[in-house]
This record gives structure tokens, C-alpha cells and sequence, in this order.
């Protein structure tokens, strides 16, 4: 294919188109074109505390699982190995499920109002399984597990697209990272 050929099928896109991309024109940008908003701070600390929540809640389930199957199993290794992997599975396979419409709730709707219905979610979710607890059923409590996946697979993608909205084009990449490092954090 010739060149123009080629410049006859690409769109060529003015030069100036590009002038808005420069890390103060953003056009969601906060005027003064911090990092360390009072929003970015909430995002990030909501961040953390939502891994928190979800590591506890889920070890916590695992470990009731173990004692729970441990007692009926021919040898405590495998009612070990199978609370765990129930766990794995009941808080993943949420993800899993439910990525397509978390991105769809993200796009369509104000990304806070998702945020903040997931973080009300999250709030009743941890007060239903501090009730269960006391009954003892392990799979009431893998499906709390279950549903606190769905709220974080919910909370997701609304969560890495406000950044994009409310931040600076120069800070973008950098807010991402401290984001993801809040998320990752609680989990090692």
C-alpha cells in the first residue's frame, strides 16, 4: 500500500487537537493541579480499607472453615485445604462473574454515586457476617464472602475511573500507582 493510499484511509487528526493533553488543560482537572487532593486522599484511603476488609473478612472465614470441616474430615489437612479453597473460589469467581457489569455501572452512572453504594454495601456486608459468625455455618459465611467479592468487583472499576476525571494528565500514572500500592498493601 502506497503512502497515499494510506493517508486516504487513516484520519488525520489537527495538531492543535493535541494542545488539551498537556498536563495542566485537563479539562476535569482540579484548578490548582494537586496530587493530594482531600478527594484523592478519601479515594486512596477507601482504597486501603477496602483490601483490609476483604483480607480480614476472608481469612477470618477461612479460618472458621478450617476449625468447622477440620472436625468432620478423615484428617484435619483436608477440611484445611478445602476451607481454603473455598474461600479462594467464593471471593473470585465474583470477578469473574460480575466484570462486565461492574464496567457498565462505572460507565453509565456517576462514578462516586458506584463508590459510595459500594462502600455502603461493603459497611452492611461486615455487620451481616459479624452476626453470622456466632451461628457457626461456614457456607452462610462463604456466601458473605461471596458478596463482599461482588462488591469489590463492583467498586473496581469505578474506583480506576475517577482518577482519569479528576486528576491532571500529568498525575495520572502516578495516582494510579499510589492507588494500587494502597490496594496492595494489606494484602502482604
Amino acid at each position: 500500500m502506497s503512502m497515499a493510499a494510506s493517508q486516504e484511509i487513516l484520519p488525520t487528526v489537527p495538531e492543535e487537537s493535541f494542545d488539551n493533553l498537556s498536563s495542566e488543560n485537563t479539562p476535569s482537572s482540579p484548578s490548582d493541579g494537586r496530587l493530594w487532593t482531600t478527594s484523592y486522599i478519601a479515594l486512596i484511603l477507601t482504597q486501603f480499607f477496602t483490601a483490609v476488609n476483604d483480607n480480614i473478612s476472608r481469612w477470618f472465614v477461612v479460618k472458621i472453615g478450617q476449625v468447622i470441616l477440620s472436625t468432620g474430615a478423615t484428617t484435619a489437612e483436608s477440611g484445611s485445604s478445602q476451607a481454603l479453597a473455598l474461600g479462594a473460589i467464593f471471593f473470585t469467581l465474583p470477578w469473574l462473574l460480575l466484570a462486565p457489569l461492574a464496567g457498565y455501572l462505572a460507565d453509565r452512572y456517576p462514578k462516586r454515586k458506584v463508590v459510595v453504594g459500594a462502600k455502603f454495601a461493603e459497611i452492611a456486608l461486615m455487620l451481616l457476617l459479624v452476626a453470622v459468625v456466632p451461628t457457626g455455618s461456614f457456607y452462610l459465611l462463604l456466601t458473605l464472602v461471596f458478596l463482599m467479592g461482588a462488591q469489590s468487583a463492583l467498586f473496581a472499576p469505578a474506583k480506576l475511573g475517577i482518577i482519569p476525571e479528576t486528576m491532571p494528565y500529568r498525575h495520572i500514572s502516578q495516582a494510579n500507582g499510589y492507588l494500587m500500592m494502597m490496594g496492595e498493601s494489606p494484602s502482604r
